[in-house]
Formats: C-alpha cells, structure tokens, sequence
C-alpha cells in the first residue's frame, strides 16, 4: 500500500518547526521592545507636561517712570558703559577684514588697503577732525604717537576761533582703528602747545600750555581734567611764559619731566609732585654780541641718547645751544659757554637728535629746522677749551619755511619734514644727499616720489603744516598736522621702515658723515 509519509523526511520536518518557533520569538521580542520604547516616550511627554505646568508666568517689564529714566541715563556707570561699549561696536564695524576668505585656495588672498607698500611710496591713511561741539578752527600745535600702541596718537589743539564756550585747550586721543570720534578728548585753561605720552606710563599724558603750566592727564579716571599740574604764580616755582617742548628722561623707575619756556625758564618735575620743581635753571646767552642781549628764548628741546644731563635748545636767535642741567668740573649748570651752533638766519622751529638704534653709534648728529626755510645737519661735540662756533655738516633748501624735522626711530638715514605749504617730504640719507625722495600732501590718496613735484596753482589751497610725528615701534606710519586742524595719518613703503637690516648702511653712513658730509 502507497504511504506519503514514507516519501516524507523526518529530519526536514523538525527544522521547519524549529524555525517557526524561532520566528515567533522574535516577533514577540521586537512587540515587547516597541512597547517598551512606547512607554519611555510617554514617560518623557508627561515629564515635558508636568515641567512647563510647573513654569512660573514670565514677569512683566515695568517701565520705569520718567525721573527714574532721566536719573539712569544721567549715571556716570551709565555713561561710562555707552561710552565703552559704543567705541568697541564701532572698532569691530571698522575693521576690513574678510571674514569669508578662503585660506585653501591656491592664490594668495590681498585685501584692499592691507597689501605692503613697495619702494619709496608713501600714501594717505587715515584723517582726523574736529566735530562741531568741540570747536571748530582749531590749530593743531603737537603731535605724538603712543610708545606702547601703535594705533593710538595724541593732538594737542589751541582754542577755537569760532566757539568761545568750549574749553580752550583740547588734547584729543584718536585711534587709527576709531575714525568717527577721539578714544579720549581732554582738556585745559589754556591753550595746549606741546603734548607727550609718558614713554614708561602709557596711560599718562602731559601738556605745556600757552599760560605755562605743564598739566597731567592720566585716562584711566575719565573726566578729561588734568590729575595733576604745575602753579601759576611763576618765580621759581614754575613757568611763567608758554611751554613749546617737553621732554621725559630717565628710566622706568626714576623719570623726570624737563620742560623749557619762552623766556628762558628750564624745569624738571617728578610726576608725582607737580607743585614744586625739583630743578629750577635760566638761561643766559654768553656772547651778548652773538645774541644782542643776554636773554635766549628758546623754541624746542631734544636730549641726546643716553645721556639725560645735557640737550640742546634751539632759540628764536637762530642758534641752537647746548644747555648742563647740573654743574659739572670748571662750570655751573646752563648754557655751554664754549660751544654754539650757528647757521640759521631765523628761528629754530625744531630740534632732533638721532635715536641712533643699529650697530653704529650715531648719537652725536642732530637735525634742525627753522623759519629760513632750511633742515640743517649736525654733528654735536664735547665742551672745547676755548670757544667753537660750530657750521652744520650740510643744509637742506627748502622752497617755503620749515616748521617741524624728526628723525625715523629705526632706518639710520631716513627723517622727514614739514613745511609752510603742507608738504611732508621723506629725506632718505644712503638714498639721495641732497633732496628728499619721496613727498606728500595731505588729501591726496597716493605720494609723488622723488623731486616731481613742482609748484603749481594748487599750492595755493595747501594748509600750512607744523608739526609730525613717527610712530615708535616700527616706524611705518607718520602723522602730521596744521593750520587746518585736521590730523592726517601716512604709511611708508617697506624701504622707509622698519629696522635696517645691512650693517654697511650704517657704517658707510658714518664714514659719509667722518669725510664731511659733502652732498653728492
């Protein structure tokens, strides 16, 4: 008899109910594992419920009465917090940076107004002026760049001509990175002629006025009044006449502020004690028959490197004269009687001594400027046995009256100058002896090189300028300003700064200035 369940496998019959087993267990596990996941999530939605259930109501704003408003707002922590967070806002809007540059690609990436000047260019930065509410036709009478931050320079102004209600002495601390408005704006009595930064106290600041009192900022208080200043009441304690120069000397623990005035009074003061000076010095001409009185007035002061116990004073005789603070062997303090600089047929509008910062010592030159519309170059010496008139190693004509003359604090040849037509020229010794090698006027985007630049009708709209300033790190920038009232900023080309890195510059400089420094 035919039977199906000998055709039939036993083997092949417990593995399909083996798998089937299997298939059912799974299936059970995955239910049990979706109703699990399904509770957590109920867990956690009833958590979320329970949690914003439990939120307090949102506190409604009281806005605050009208007193109370004006009472905020007139709080000097109000005040103070616009102010600083104002100029913050306003530095991060200025900068150009890009902040979409792609630094994978292949190409370099340059950005407009970041790429270094070639050559002997020189090109207009950045402009300052005045808003209205300080005053408007304002002198700018000193500059000075910040020893510390290079962005930061100071302006000295005297009193507006058109607004007699604002103060008539304003310092104003602008930032490069800050065009709209001065970081910090202070003020004074008197006119302000001559400004510093204080080169160990970068917060310090200090000022000659027209009245002679020397005053101290310091911008770390924010009230823009003078911490600190000398009496008024002349005599020997203090100046009586204006201050057009003021040096700082000494080191970071023992500086001393020198400040000279028109009639011949030198001081010297510790910033901590303004009241009284701790030198007192007048100075007397020694040839009467040089001076024509026995009176010097002198106009600007520079101390040569490392030595704070002699500088030279330029006068508005025209001579330039070497001045003892203390008394040394066969001589008392004040003016050398043996040694005096003449060649000047005007007064000496500015005095300079070399920084003299490379391998070669060159402290002992000088550059001058003065109304005769010329720069004259010396070289300083030591106190003769008999007296020495001394002639300037060369002199550099000018086309208008020369107003103001800096070294550059690294390159050993470079200076520059400003003039009565609004010219800055960079005078570069190793590159031309004779004439400047690059000029520059301001509102003009870009600097004409070399000696181009000839006089024409345009001349006649230039501001007069009066007085520069290098910036100290580096020397890349130059500030300078005038009758106008408005800074103007300048960055040089890559061969005007920076340190010189040849040592034969410096020593064939020396050798120049050893064989007579003979024009070429």
């Amino acid at each position: 008899m035919y039977s199906k369940g000998v055709q039939t496998s036993l083997e092949e019959s417990e593995e399909d109910e083996g798998s089937r087993r299997k298939r059912k267990l799974s299936a059970r596990e995955r239910d049990v594992e979706v109703e699990k996941l399904r509770q957590e999530i109920e867990a956690e939605l009833k958590a979320l419920h329970k949690l914003e259930a439990d939120e307090p109501e949102p506190r409604r704003i009281r806005p605050l009465p009208a007193e109370e408003l004006q009472a905020v707002a007139a709080s000097q922590e109000f005040t103070s917090f616009i102010e600083r967070s104002s100029k913050v806002a306003e530095r991060a809007l200025d900068e150009d940076y890009d902040i979409l540059a792609d630094y994978s690609l292949r190409e370099g990436i340059l950005q407009d107004g970041d790429s270094t000047l070639a050559g002997l260019s020189v090109r207009e930065t950045a402009s300052f002026s005045l808003p209205d509410s300080m005053g408007t036709h304002r002198m700018i009478s000193s500059l000075d760049f910040s020893p510390k931050y290079p962005e930061l320079l100071c302006a000295a102004y005297t009193k507006s001509q058109s607004n007699p209600h604002t103060p008539p002495g304003l310092l104003n601390v602008w930032n490069l990175h800050l065009k709209t408005r001065p970081e910090y704006s202070l003020h004074s009595t008197s006119d302000i002629l001559s400004c510093i930064f204080h080169p160990y106290q970068p917060n310090l600041l200090l000022g000659g006025t027209y009245t002679g009192q020397v005053c101290l900022w310091d911008i770390r208080t924010g009230t823009g009044q003078p911490v600190s200043k000398t009496p008024l009441t002349g005599g020997r304690s203090g100046h009586a006449h204006p201050i057009y120069s003021l040096c700082v000397v000494g080191t970071l623990n023992a500086s001393s502020i020198v400040s000279v005035s028109t009639d011949g009074v030198v001081c010297s003061w510790t910033p901590e004690m303004l009241s009284l000076p701790q030198e007192y010095l007048e100075l007397h001409s020694t040839s009467p028959a040089l001076f024509k009185t026995d009176e010097v007035a002198p106009t600007c002061i520079s101390f040569p490197v490392g030595d704070p116990t002699v500088f030279l004073a330029g006068t508005e005789q025209g001579s330039i004269l070497p001045v003892h603070r203390y008394d040394r062997a066969h001589a008392k303090a004040g003016v050398d009687t043996r040694v005096v600089y003449r060649g000047h047929t005007a007064p000496v509008t500015g005095v300079h001594c070399h920084p003299s910062r490379g391998p070669i010592d060159l402290a002992d030159l000088c550059l001058s400027s003065g109304l005769d519309w010329s720069v004259k170059l010396w070289r300083t010496r030591p106190s003769a046995t008999k007296e020495e008139v001394v002639a300037p190693l060369i002199s550099f004509e000018k086309e208008d009256p020369v107003y103001d003359v800096m070294w550059h604090p690294l390159r050993p040849g470079v200076f520059a100058t400003v003039d009565g037509a609004g010219h800055l020229d960079i005078h570069d010794l190793v590159r031309d002896k004779e004439s400047y090698v690059a000029r520059a006027t301001t509102g003009e985007s870009d600097a004409l090189q070399g000696r181009e630049v000839q006089a024409s009708a345009q001349t006649s709209r230039l501001k007069s300028l009066n007085c520069l300033s290098w910036e100290k790190t580096a020397g890349k920038q130059v500030v300078v300003g005038g009758l106008e009232g408005k800074v103007t900023v300048f960055e040089l080309g890559q061969d005007l700064t920076g340190p010189e890195p040849k040592k034969e510059v410096w020593s064939g400089l020396r050798s120049w200035i050893r064989g007579g420094a003979k024009a070429l």
